[in-house]
């Protein structure tokens, strides 16, 4: 590559068990002329696929392309770890299910160039299904998945608003030095959910984040998708409580230095703020059978969140941010050609339909 063309951005994929996704992946970077570096760490035990090594070696030829084994390593340790060998200023996380508009990535990190008081930058998003439900094929249907700027002033009101109705920040552009510290803050965690949460907190705490214009990302619904148990299994789990106070104590003393507040005084921000996210993924309220409406956790939450100062302002900022038409990112909108998200949205539809990346699926 010439110094023009080294490239800005990693582009960070954790894999487990699903060679065949992350290769067709990489091979779309490949086909579209790519220009980001791609970091591939697979944490299967064996590979499956037969002539892989070939399948990387000819990778290697037509895109910046770095594989690691990464065996025995869950989601969080791989990340890290392809994260500290990225050489790029600027790092993105992306599922081995997912696609990048690699233009967007360049878009983002110029704009990250010019403002250093944001910490993030992405795009428009969509994710989308096939009819076969396995990732291959024909799609079903596309949908707006969000993305919104988040540019509050302060990190208090930023994380109170992030908490309250918030999104994964984790597939926003980053500086990879922080990228790395806020990965490696989650490792001591054992649970996957506060790991996630955590990682999409601390990028609000540091800086504003921006949504560009452009399509960006574009994720897929899909039978072998790796999901977190559902709200009641994830706060009964074993690790739920120590997870919980690594997270409170390292958050808060984030939030301290960044506003220049007490940590008591931030760790009580967190824990309001907090109970908002709770009251947001718990359910409604429950009518019994005497048809006394009995308040519901999620419905006593809220009542309590109503009462921290200007939490609902922050919420009302952030959705009014997010806010777009959300009809121009159905399955048809984005066929049209008038559409302004189309001819970077064809050429991810073009590899999802190939039907030759399917024989490396299993059956």
């Amino acid at each position: 590559m010439t110094a023009a063309a080294e490239p800005k951005v990693a582009i960070v994929i954790p894999s487990l068990d699903r060679q065949d996704l992350w290769l067709r992946q990489v091979t779309h970077y490949a086909g579209v002329g790519c220009r980001e570096a791609v970091y591939v760490g697979d944490s299967t035990e064996r590979s499956p696929i037969e002539d892989i090594d070939q399948q990387i070696g000819s990778l290697q030829q037509r895109v910046r392309f770095i594989y690691r084994q990464l065996p025995g390593l869950d989601d969080s340790q791989a990340i890290s770890a392809m994260a500290h060998v990225a050489l790029e200023p600027y790092t993105a996380f992306c599922g081995d299910d997912d696609f990048f508009v690699p233009a967007a990535l360049e878009q983002c990190a110029a704009f990250l160039d010019e403002h250093p008081d944001y910490s993030g930058a992405h795009g428009v998003a969509a994710y989308c299904s096939t009819t076969s439900g396995n990732g291959y094929g024909e799609l079903a249907w596309s949908s707006h998945y969000r993305l919104p700027s988040l540019e509050l002033p302060t990190a208090t009101q930023r994380l109170t608003a992030f908490l309250g109705a918030n999104f994964e920040t984790i597939f926003s552009v980053r500086r990879t030095n922080e990228f790395q510290e806020d990965i490696d803050a989650t490792l001591p965690m054992g649970d996957k959910g506060f790991r996630d949460l955590t990682v999409c907190c601390l990028p609000i705490i540091r800086g504003k984040v921006k949504r560009l214009k452009q399509f960006y990302l574009l994720r897929m619904v899909h039978q072998r998708q790796y999901l977190i148990n559902g709200v009641f299994e994830w706060v009964t789990g074993p690790e739920w409580n120590s997870s919980y106070k690594i997270f409170m104590d390292y958050v808060s003393e984030a939030l301290a230095k960044k506003d220049g507040v007490s940590v008591d005084e931030a760790r009580s921000t967190l824990k309001h703020a907090f109970q908002s996210y709770l009251a947001r993924i718990f359910g409604q309220t429950k009518v019994p059978r005497s048809g006394n409406v009995i308040p519901s956790p999620y419905a006593r939450l809220r009542a309590m969140v109503k009462r921290v100062p200007g939490s609902r302002r922050s919420r009302d900022f952030l959705r009014s941010k997010g806010a777009s038409d959300t009809s121009m990112l159905t399955l048809p909108a984005l066929l049209r050609r008038s559409s302004p998200y189309h001819a970077d949205f064809m050429p991810i539809y073009r590899t999802i339909t190939r039907t030759e990346f399917a024989s490396n699926a299993p059956s």
